[in-house]
């Protein structure tokens, strides 16, 4: 087994470098969304004053702490 990560694809610049997609790239991005979309459910429940589902939450807390994990690790890679 290898430890390399799972390959979705490759991405070549205009100076001819290619960028490998992985499927870490894919959940930090997703990750991120989640983020954007937690502070928009804020908003919206500071604005109209209605409690954030619990559902929401569930969805996105997990997805938000494992890409904050990744962005740790990535972090202290680059030292």
């Amino acid at each position: 087994m290898t430890k390399e990560p799972l390959v979705k694809g490759t991405f070549e610049t205009k100076k001819g470098k290619e960028i490998v997609i992985t499927g870490t790239h894919v959940f930090n991005v997703v990750a991120f969304l989640s983020v954007i979309m937690l502070w928009v459910e804020m908003i919206q429940w500071w604005r109209t004053g209605k409690h954030l589902p619990f559902e929401i939450l569930l969805c996105l807390v997990p997805a938000i702490v494992s890409g904050g994990y990744n962005l740790v690790k990535w972090l202290r890679a680059r030292r």
